[in-house]
This record gives C-alpha cells, structure tokens and sequence, in this order.
C-alpha cells in the first residue's frame, strides 16, 4: 500500500485503542461492510469471490510484505522457522492426545455394547431354562420324578459356587500415573488443570454389567451389583457428567475420567479422604488448552522472549527505536545526520546533564 496512506491508517490504529488487532478489525469490518468480499459467488453471479479466493487474497498480500520484511531482517527468517516448527509440534501433541481420548471413548462404547449383548444373551438363556423347568414340573409323574436329578445337580453347583474363594481387590496395583494426585487404601487419581483420572482395582474377569455406577455433579457410587460400595462420597469439586465416562481395563481395573466444571486444583476426589498439598501440583498447560485471544498474547510473549535470547529488541522496543530516531532526527533536532545510539539515551555524563542518543 502507499505511503500517503500512512497517516490515516495510524489514525484508526490510534483510535481503536486496540493497536494493530483494532485496525484489523477495521480493515475486515469495512470489507464486510461496504464490500463484496466475502460474498461467495455462485456460478451465475457477477459480485463476490469463489470459495477460497478471498482467504487466497489476503494470505498473498501478507506473504508478499513478510518477505519484504524478512529482507530487511534476515536474521528473523530463523527465528520465524524455529517458531513454526515449535507451533507444529505443540499441535501435533494436541491431535495426539485427541486421538488418545476418541480411542479411549469409542473403546469403552464397545464395551458397553458388548455388555449388552451379553446381558441379552445371558437373560434369554434363562429363559430357557426356566421354560425347561417348567415343563419337567407340569408333566406326568414319571416325568416329576425324572426331574430330582436336576433339581439335586442344581443345589449341588449352588453349593459348589458358594464355596469358592471370594477374589480379592488389591488397591496398591495401579496402572496410572499418579500426577499431581495420590494413592488411598481404595483407589489412585491422578489430574491436570481440566481433568481427573481415577483407577480402582476390582476382582479379575469384572464385566461392566457386574458395576453399578453413579457419576453426579458432586456425588460419586461406585459398587457391584448387591454389594456395599467399593467408594462413595462427596465430590472435592463439582464435575461436568455428560463429559465424564468409565471403562474396564485388563479385567481388574475400573477407570473413571472427569471432566472438571471448572478448573481447579483438587486436594482430593471424595472429600475426607487423603489430601494433598496444592503447592507441589504443576498447574501449567499446553498453549492449545487456552482460548484463542489468550493463545495470541501466551504467543506474543514467547516470541518476545525468542528475541531477547537472540539479543535482539522485542517488538516494543523497536517501534519505540524507530520513533526517536524519527524524532530526533528531524529537521529541528540538533543530532539531525548523527548516527543513532540507544545505549547512550538516559544516561548521565558529569554534571553536564544526559548524554545525546547520538554519537557524536
């Protein structure tokens, strides 16, 4: 753009009170506005763009000042590639732990399902059963005493079943890691700033239908089927349940995830077990986790921080260069030609007053 329009782009800048976000703003808010850009033109229209041209457009002015800009500083064309590939890799951990969490949900669905299945099948085969049962007791006499034997092979396997060996949960074999949270006589947790897992051991060969499970707002139950609860209690925090879910995993542990309403450090999942110190939690989180206004300024200072490690000036710093070095060196200014040198500005020489930001 020329540059006679300078001075009344810098005034809407100035005016928006928001730097250069309030003069983009401005600049796509009078495209939408008083244009047809981002109308989506249609075979047989004669105003606006194809699908993709206008984004095309917008990417070809930027990339054509960038590489004006990076000729002017090449040593940046670097420090821009480091950045990139640093924003690559922050989003393929993002996509990563996505798919783990799509993988873990479709794997407990499946689970679900089958339990179902089994729950069908198993009630159907009772059924049968009792149809047999039935028919053997409506019959002839003969057929009543045929049927002692299987009334006797019945009692015999109930009480072959009431003598096994009870299995017994063992709550110090976890599988999780517990980060930032701990290990109780029932279960392990671990949590990050908007989740939190918990791992209970339970009897090997345990099929979801076998669980009876309970996830409120601020409430958790967790049993078997005609047993006390293995835990239940008062949440430490309140939970969104439409994004917590459980699973089995291996047979013999039941994981719960989660979802916090809110973020926030949890001493604890029921309230009145173990706690522990939320000074020694790590509450930090990938860049990704925030908002997108939050992502930019969470950017902005890293790539400030980039710059001071090359021993360059951060951005603030060099807009503010350039401006004394305008100023200065102005048609009135008595350093006018001299070269410019920040180090000298503000600092004192004798008794004589603050040295010129200039080299004399």
């Amino acid at each position: 753009m020329e540059a006679r329009n300078d001075d009344m782009l810098y005034a809407v800048t100035q005016q928006s009170g928001n730097g250069v976000h309030g003069l983009l703003e401005s600049v796509f808010g009078f495209l939408h506005r008083r244009t047809d850009f981002f109308y989506q033109m249609e075979p047989n229209d004669k105003m606006g763009f194809p699908p993709g041209v206008a984004e095309s457009m917008v990417y070809q002015y930027f990339k054509k000042y960038q590489d004006q800009h990076f000729k002017r500083f090449p040593e940046k064309q670097d420090l821009k590639e480091r950045w990139d590939k640093y924003n690559q890799e922050q989003q393929r951990l993002a996509e990563e732990h996505k798919k783990q969490q799509e993988a873990k949900k479709l794997q407990q669905n499946e689970q679900a399902e089958s339990a179902k299945q089994n729950d069908s099948e198993q009630n159907q085969q009772q059924e049968e059963v009792k149809k047999q049962v039935q028919q053997i007791q409506g019959g002839q006499d003969s057929q009543k005493a045929e049927s002692k034997p299987v009334q006797q092979q019945q009692q015999q396997q109930q009480q072959i079943k009431q003598a096994e060996p009870k299995k017994e949960i063992d709550p110090k074999m976890s599988r999780i890691s517990t980060y930032n949270g701990d290990v109780t006589d029932k279960y392990s947790w671990s949590q990050g700033i908007t989740e939190v897992t918990m791992q209970i051991a339970i009897p090997q060969g345990t099929k979801p239908r076998d669980l009876d499970i309970k996830i409120k707002a601020k409430h958790l139950s967790v049993a078997l089927k005609g047993q006390p609860p293995i835990v239940e209690g008062e949440l430490c925090e309140k939970v969104k349940v439409d994004d917590s879910f459980w699973g089995i995993e291996d047979g013999k542990f039941l994981n719960i995830n989660f979802e916090k309403a809110y973020e926030a450090i949890w001493k604890s999942i029921i309230v009145g077990d173990k706690e522990i110190d939320p000074k020694t939690v790590d509450n930090s989180k990938r860049i990704e986790e925030f908002d997108l206004e939050t992502q930019g300024h969470l950017q902005k200072v890293l790539y400030e921080q980039e710059r001071k490690k090359m021993g360059l000036l951060t951005t603030e710093e060099e807009e503010q260069r350039k401006l004394m070095e305008k100023v200065l060196d102005s048609d009135n200014s008595p350093f006018k030609g001299l070269p410019y040198d920040p180090k000298k500005y503000g600092q004192n020489s004798g008794n004589n007053g603050p040295s010129p930001p200039f080299n004399m």
